[in-house]
């Protein structure tokens, strides 16, 4: 015991902390953030809704599903660990299911994009004439490879 400016101090516990365990994270794709907090399914999960057109040079990464209502321009880019529904033309990148999922989809009223990602699969679609007919179509995977669709 020790007195000090009249104050006794008997005896003093020091509590070891641990130090806090690093998880090591797995790779991802596209540089999107892999969390799994609220995302169960492709059918529930969160949402991020766009109103307007995605102009070149933007580029929209979300951890769920993305909605366009409006058109996605050549050179910008959209990447979601979900699914990727666009209410117009898309003519940009899009890459659906970015944390490594296939199950995931791409919709649009008129599917034109310079590339196409689904999961770890990439395509692009053939260079055909911008005519101004709409056309909904969906890209799925199947077997390995994307299929579009009519919707």
């Amino acid at each position: 015991m020790q007195e000090n400016s009249s104050v006794t101090v008997e005896d003093v516990k020091y509590e070891v902390v641990p130090p806090p365990v690093e998880i090591e994270k797995p790779q991802n794709i596209s540089g999107m953030p892999l969390r799994r907090i609220y995302f169960k399914d492709l059918e529930e999960g969160p949402c991020k809704f766009i109103r307007g057109t995605v102009r070149g040079g933007t580029r929209i990464l979300f951890e769920g599903n993305v909605v366009v209502i409006g058109d996605v321009n050549p050179g910008s880019e959209i990447v979601a660990a979900g699914n990727v529904v666009i209410f117009g033309a898309l003519r940009g990148m899009v890459h659906a299911g970015a944390d490594g999922n296939r199950d995931a989809f791409v919709a649009a009223l008129r599917l034109a994009p310079t590339q196409l990602r689904i999961g770890d699969i990439i395509t692009r679609c053939p260079d055909t004439d911008e005519d101004g007919e709409i056309q909904p179509e969906i890209a799925v995977v199947r077997e390995g490879r994307i299929y579009v669709e009519p919707l």
